[in-house]
């Protein structure tokens, strides 16, 4: 599973919870009294268990405990419940950057709230709304302010945050295997397009898909390709709607080059013509992605055209090719 679904985690929680109180230390207090960090403070409060089970899962635990200060917003029990969360189904990164988007650095006491953008640990920002009460992205509202702690602040909180999915450009950025990709969308001019509303399909080759193309083409990299070569290529990947593997069916589906279609196949392997589905489901913001083993070219640019459409130095290759 991932971020860009829906969150089906934390089934396993009343277990883990007590795992966490009989593995993390029991809760200590300064001086004063007040919880010596922001895991004492959760560990203190029975609405807060599945968040320090959660911590403890996302090995979150030290870094909360440690120095410098951290403002909490601390999803109660139930929050997590509404969720419908499972320890089981989600990764340890996943669970790391949703508990990282409920803490700020600094100390920030309701009173020091504003309203407007605020950036979390996980680098994605937060909204904060003081209309009626304080309320987070529009969804969580603080049911309890001010856990005063010695490294920092908890707001208890009735909902879960959520960060926001990256958008198909984004999730190829950190798909390494997809670098390839991105540089001919950008090369091609299509960033914008991708990173439209949509929702989008797109069948996304690999580095080495691409890789086999070039040394087809006898082409050193995608700087031997212009953009209006490369567009139609990468508009031959891209089909309207968000269609994941449970929803593709045997036929042709239309792409957004021209309405040309491609075949979908499906048997031992889901293939879309010649290339196979290696990764499916990967969603993002705007649609999904599918992974494939090769490019998928068009029928009416096939490797002879492409060469003779990219410069005089390939008549060699193309003399060959069409002896071939």
């Amino acid at each position: 599973m991932n971020l860009t679904g829906s969150f089906d985690i934390f089934r396993r929680l009343n277990s883990l919870a007590m795992l966490s109180i009989l593995v993390l230390t029991t809760a200590s207090c300064t001086g004063d009294g007040e919880p010596a960090t922001v895991v004492d403070a959760a560990l203190d409060d029975s609405r807060l268990t599945t968040l320090v089970s959660a911590l403890q899962v996302a090995d979150l635990v030290e870094t909360l405990q440690g120095s410098g200060t951290f403002t909490v917003f601390a999803p109660t029990n139930a929050a997590f419940a509404a969720a419908g969360v499972d320890l089981d189904a989600v990764s340890t990164e996943e669970l790391t950057a949703v508990l990282l988007y409920h803490v700020v650095a600094g100390l920030q006491f309701s009173g020091d709230l504003a309203a407007g953008s605020v950036e979390t640990l996980n680098g994605e920002t937060i909204e904060i709304a003081l209309d009626s009460g304080v309320t987070i992205n529009g969804s969580a509202t603080v049911i309890e302010a001010d856990i005063d702690t010695g490294n920092g602040v908890v707001h208890v909180i009735d909902a879960v945050l959520l960060p926001p999915s990256p958008d198909i450009v984004d999730l190829a950025l950190d798909t390494a295997s997809l670098s390839t990709l991105v540089a001919a969308v950008q090369k091609a001019g299509l960033v914008d397009a991708l990173k439209a509303d949509g929702p989008l399909t797109v069948f996304a080759p690999t580095n080495d898909a691409f890789a086999a193309l070039l040394d087809d083409l006898d082409v050193d990299s995608l700087d031997d390709l212009t953009a209006e070569e490369l567009e139609p290529v990468l508009l031959n990947h891209v089909v309207e709607g968000a269609v994941l593997s449970t929803d593709l069916a045997a036929g042709w589906v239309p792409t957004l080059n021209s309405g040309i279609a491609v075949q979908v196949s499906l048997g031992d392997d889901v293939m879309i013509d010649d290339a196979i589905v290696s990764t499916a489901d990967i969603e993002a913001a705007n649609g999904v992605v599918h992974i494939v083993d090769s490019v998928i070219l068009p029928p009416d640019m096939d490797i002879v055209e492409i060469a003779i459409d990219s410069s005089p130095e390939f008549t060699e290759l193309v003399d060959a090719l069409v002896t071939a």
